[in-house]
């Protein structure tokens, strides 16, 4: 599952972006922060020749080499996420994700602000800009997501992936000590591998996430939740 980074005039494009869409998209960023720490450490060296100044900025080869050290520690976590996984399905995400117009429908059924769902990935792997959907698009893609303030205040990141609806709360997740949540409509959720474009229907490993399965992944129902029920989760 190494990655694989495009070449060419369309190298800042394609399969240049890897990542492990999951639920879990917190511990992704503590992995992928691990990489950015790394590249602030370069800039903070500067350059080691005679009379450089601290600030100068660090070469192309430091740049990358700070990448790379990112996307092997990434990839390292992508491989120990699944193996550690009880993996139920794989799919192809090419046939497998929704459309536009159906995932439009979707999340303005469940009561939220369908014209801000956005997503960054195409039907097949390629990565592009995060971009706002179209209620008339027949376009598939593997994921969509957008950020919902509930009532309590608490920010959420509702996702859909493939058929699989699930809520993560923001800062509730980012309290030190606690083991990521999420809400989901059942025990598994679906994780996304832009590498081989697959989307992994799963039972998550306990120490990285819990799922706490809800009736319906709503506006109102996340509304329902007080900023004490949303800690205990």
């Amino acid at each position: 599952m190494s990655s694989r980074r495009s070449k060419g005039p369309d190298a800042g494009r394609g399969r240049s972006r890897r990542g492990l869409l999951v639920v879990c998209v917190i511990a992704a960023l503590v992995i992928v922060g691990a990489g950015v720490a790394t590249a602030i450490v370069l800039l903070g060296r500067g350059s080691s020749s005679e009379g450089a100044r601290a600030t100068d900025t660090p070469s192309e080869q430091e740049i990358a080499a700070g990448e790379q050290e990112a996307q092997e520690e990434l990839d390292a976590w992508i491989a120990d996420y699944l193996a550690r996984s009880d993996v139920r399905e794989t799919l192809d995400a090419s046939t497998a994700g929704l459309t536009e117009a159906d995932a439009y429908e979707a999340f303005a059924a469940r009561g939220f602000d369908a014209a801000s769902v956005v997503t960054t990935y195409e039907a097949d792997g390629s990565y592009h800009e995060e971009r706002a959907i179209s209620a008339s698009l027949a376009a598939r893609h593997p994921a969509y997501t957008l950020t919902y303030a509930s009532a309590s205040g608490e920010y959420w990141v509702v996702a859909c992936y493939g058929d699989c609806f699930t809520a993560m709360p923001l800062s509730r997740n980012m309290t030190e000590g606690k083991v990521t949540t999420t809400l989901s409509e059942q025990e598994t959720v679906i994780s996304y591998d832009s590498e081989s474009n697959t989307l992994y229907r799963l039972v998550p490993p306990s120490d990285e996430l819990t799922v706490h399965v809800v009736e319906s992944v709503s506006a109102s129902y996340l509304d329902s939740l007080s900023a004490e029920e949303v800690s205990a989760l």
